[in-house]
């Protein structure tokens, strides 16, 4: 809005809706009486997003269509620049669009389950085009490795095998939309059968390594030298696990909350936590807490969706994954 004169902005808004409709691959567009939405697929498309066009309220006057929201499709990122999807053409670049408007409760809640479905539909188009693993004809392979502890031998038994893993299509959305952000959030926490698995394994293998000593260990020697926290600290370094901060933070929430475990807060010093809730926590809290939008399950169905790209200062959208329901794998 800076340096833009109150008089430009009916132009300014305009010339976004007429943008979209032009380059935009899918167009969502709301009826002015928000009871009804149309759904459209550009033939010759330069921008690779789903827009959101329909009426608002702002700037003190009715607005009959303008741009409400973004959703990019594998590399593209909302509301951005971008050189579009001909490039040989020599066409021009498309301009950034201003992010002036945003959806209503009541807009989101008509057209978020159209959305989230058009999304997983996506997915599934582009990932069954995917080649497979070696190992086998209808998965993608990768090596892994898995570890038990038995209490009676204090031993940590490793065993190396294949898994099948989680390989899905990539989207992006800003954060200034903050419902469509939410809902992700809380698809990821409450939704993804794979991630819960995944991170249950983890809090029970860091609460039996570490309860050993919970009798044991005399302070002879300092914590971090045990054998113990060694290997919660290599099973908190996994790669997966480094990209997404916020899980991290979540399995040491477990370990206090859940398992009362008494080393928590050493297991909290490995990563420098400060005790502060994630960003991604806070909004899954209010995904299914806001009296606007209840029911965040109505709106994603049973969507299979992991957050790649979290909530970043340098960064004003997030990344998330959409994989097929068959994978029976944890991430990697």
């Amino acid at each position: 809005m800076r340096g833009i004169s109150p008089k430009k902005i009916p132009e300014f808004a305009a010339k976004d809706v007429e943008l979209v409709e032009k380059e935009a691959r899918f167009i969502f567009e709301i009826s002015p009486d928000e009871t009804r939405i149309e759904m459209r697929e550009n033939p010759n498309p330069r921008l690779n997003v789903m827009a959101i066009i329909g009426p608002s309220y702002k700037f003190g006057r009715n607005w009959e269509k303008v741009l409400l929201a973004e959703i990019g499709i594998s590399r593209s990122r909302p509301y951005h620049g971008a050189r579009g999807l001909d490039v040989k053409s020599k066409q021009p670049i498309i301009l950034r669009r201003r992010k002036w408007f945003s959806l209503s409760a009541s807009q989101y809640q008509l057209i978020a389950p159209l959305v989230f479905k058009k999304i997983e539909g996506l997915a599934y188009q582009r990932i069954s085009l995917w080649e497979k693993g070696p190992l086998s004809n209808d998965a993608f392979v990768v090596r892994a490795q898995w570890h038990r502890w038995i209490r009676s031998q204090k031993a940590l038994i490793t065993k190396n095998g294949y898994i099948e893993a989680i390989r899905g299509a990539r989207f992006t959305v800003s954060l200034k939309d903050e419902y469509f952000v939410r809902d992700i959030c809380w698809a990821e926490s409450n939704l993804n059968r794979h991630l819960k698995n995944f991170l249950k394994g983890l809090v029970n293998f860091i609460d039996l390594r570490l309860n050993w000593y919970k009798f044991s260990y005399k302070g002879r020697k300092p914590i971090q030298g045990l054998k113990g926290i060694r290997e919660v600290r290599e099973r908190l370094g996994q790669p997966f696990l480094l990209r997404n901060r916020h899980l991290l933070v979540e399995v040491i929430c477990r370990l206090k909350r859940e398992k009362r475990n008494c080393f928590w807060y050493q297991v909290a010093e490995m990563i420098t936590w400060d005790g502060k809730e994630s960003e991604e926590s806070r909004l899954t809290s209010l995904a299914s807490s806001c009296l606007d939008l209840p029911r965040p399950r109505s709106r994603l169905g049973s969507i299979q969706l992991r957050i790649t790209t979290g909530i970043d200062k340098k960064k004003d959208y997030i990344v998330f994954e959409v994989f097929l329901d068959k994978n029976k794998a944890l991430p990697s």
